[in-house]
């Protein structure tokens, strides 16, 4: 069986980073991906189980981002997080938009990440 696994969908290095070393401290396969448009599959293979997307993504397609996060539904679905920061009102409304997902903050993120990757890793 494969790994549990994190795409997270983002540019901004030091979240990239900050993630990926979490994913790797609970042994949880990572994945970045730098743009909607370097999907790795255009739906979510059955091992992921985060996706994390940076509302504030230069050119970020919402509606590609509403098809993807929308394909996935029903108990074992991945936890989808939506996150941008506390100051951009704007990218955190959007987020709420779509309708599917926790929208947090990137102080959020970086202070539940250890306790939600620690969760998976049981």
């Amino acid at each position: 069986m494969d790994r549990k696994a994190v795409w997270h969908i983002a540019s901004d290095l030091m979240m990239v980073s900050n993630v990926k070393t979490a994913a790797q401290q609970h042994q949880l396969e990572f994945v970045a991906i730098p743009s909607l448009q370097r999907l790795p599959s255009a739906t979510l293979p059955d091992h992921v189980a985060v996706v994390l997307v940076d509302l504030q993504l230069p050119g970020l397609d919402f509606d590609r981002l509403k098809t993807l996060i929308g394909s996935v539904a029903g108990d074992s679905s991945p936890l989808v997080c939506l996150y941008a920061q506390h100051v951009d009102e704007t990218a955190l409304a959007r987020g709420v938009e779509l309708g599917r997902g926790q929208v947090m903050t990137r102080g959020q993120v970086h202070r539940e990440i250890q306790r939600l990757f620690g969760s998976l890793a049981n």
